[in-house]
């Protein structure tokens, strides 16, 4: 990928797989698919989503929604944490509020 291509993401892993699918077989027949990444356009996506026959379960690790933040510019925002790997605070994002605490580090 050219520099120009990855303008957009942050980060420049060298020789590394960042982003990651596997399908799912199990024995009652039902199946899965999971998709990961740390590397992508708009910043961490960090949920699980299963669709059932009967269910549908949405699970937000983190990048949670309990804050969301609209910006037109980055002014006076300069020591403003909002999210890692987020290359720019306009537009809508959700800002990680007491990250250590709710990714359980604390």
């Amino acid at each position: 990928m050219s520099e120009y291509e990855h303008r957009h993401i942050a980060a420049m892993p060298h020789d590394v797989e960042d982003f990651g699918t596997a399908m799912l077989s199990f024995s009652d027949g039902s199946r899965g698919l999971v998709m990961a990444t740390d590397t992508l356009l708009g910043g961490s996506k960090n949920y699980v989503e299963l669709y059932c026959n009967d269910a549908a379960i949405n699970c937000r690790l983190t990048m949670n929604n309990m804050m969301d933040t609209y910006f037109l510019d980055e002014d006076r925002l300069e020591d403003v944490y909002i999210s890692e790997m987020l290359p720019s605070k306009t537009g809508w994002n959700s800002p990680f509020l007491e990250d250590e605490i709710i990714r359980g580090l604390l």
